[in-house]
C-alpha cells in the first residue's frame, strides 16, 4: 500500500486536473499540462521505486515498513528474481482463466507460509530486516524460517 501512495499520488492528481481541464470551458490547456506532468511523475517514481527493489531487496514501502525480500534459502535475491517478483502477478493476469488466479494472491498470505501466490512463483518470501543476518562463506546466518516478522506481531 506504500508503494502505491508513494509512487500514484501524483497521477491521481493529474486525473483530478484531467477532470477539471474536461469540465472548464476556458484554461483547460493548462489543467491538461498539469495532469500529463503529473502521470510524468508518477511513472518516474514508479520506475526509480523499481530500480531500489530490484538493487536492494526493499522498495520505499518495503524499506518503511523494516522488511526484505530474499529467496526462499535465507539468501538476497538477484534482480533478475526481484523483477520476475514483481512481473508475475502481472503475467499471471494476462493469461485466460490463468488470470483469476491474481484474484487469489493476497488470500495466499493467510498460509502457514504466510507468502502470496507470487512469492511462491518467485522462491520469495518477505522477512523482517532487523533480523536478517546476510549467509557468511560457511553458509552461517539464519534460517529463513527462524527470521521473524516482529513488526507484524
Amino acid at each position: 500500500m506504500w508503494d502505491w501512495l508513494y509512487c500514484w499520488t501524483p497521477a491521481l492528481l493529474g486525473w483530478f486536473a484531467l477532470a477539471a481541464a474536461i469540465d472548464s470551458s476556458s484554461g483547460g490547456a493548462a489543467f491538461s499540462w498539469v495532469a500529463g506532468l503529473c502521470i510524468l511523475a508518477s511513472l518516474i517514481l514508479s520506475v526509480l521505486n523499481l530500480l531500489q527493489f530490484v538493487r536492494t531487496g526493499q522498495s520505499w514501502g518495503k524499506k518503511r515498513m523494516g522488511v526484505l525480500v530474499i529467496s526462499n534459502t535465507g539468501q538476497r535475491m538477484s534482480g533478475g528474481g526481484l523483477l520476475w517478483r514483481c512481473i508475475s502477478p502481472c503475467v499471471l493476469a494476462m493469461v485466460p482463466l490463468v488470470g483469476l488466479a491474481t484474484y487469489f494472491d493476497s488470500l495466499f498470505i493467510f498460509s502457514q507460509s504466510r507468502r502470496c501466490l507470487h512469492d511462491h512463483l518467485a522462491s520469495s518470501q518477505v522477512v523482517d530486516f532487523d533480523s536478517y543476518a546476510e549467509p557468511g562463506p560457511e553458509g552461517t546466518g539464519l534460517n529463513p524460517s527462524e527470521i521473524g516478522f516482529s513488526r507484524f506481531g
